[in-house]
């Protein structure tokens, strides 16, 4: 079951960067990446994070179920790229989000690109 899920949220990560809503990365995944843990409290807060950020920008009511699989690495800061399971009156979708997390400031995240429902 897992490793369904881990190949579902793969592909909607690479959905999620053609389709995306902000702006880009040259590739999907860095050669330096780890794998998150999604069950994590400081990935879990960043994915919360994306969501609440995307529905105040596009006006929606998304809500944040958990996060399936993602990847982090670090280039000056850290970045998480996340698939998300998400709900909303049109039912539950894998979403997908790049995160920065701000070296300098503890806690202070950027949303760098939000896909909602790979559209």
């Amino acid at each position: 079951m897992a490793t369904v899920a881990a190949k579902s949220a793969t592909a909607a990560i690479g959905a999620g960067q053609k389709n995306m809503v902000g702006g880009g990365l040259s590739s999907t995944v860095p050669p330096r990446s780890s794998t998150v843990n999604p069950k994590d409290p400081h990935v879990i807060q960043i994915a919360q994070f994306a969501v609440a950020n995307y529905n105040a920008k596009a006006g929606t009511t998304v809500v944040w179920l958990n996060v399936e699989y993602g990847f982090w690495w670090i280039d000056d800061d850290t970045y998480y790229m996340l698939a998300i399971k998400t709900q909303d009156l049109t039912g539950t979708h894998c979403d997908v989000a790049l995160v920065r997390e701000i070296s300098e400031s503890n806690g202070t995240y950027s949303l760098k690109w939000y896909n909602h429902n790979n559209k």
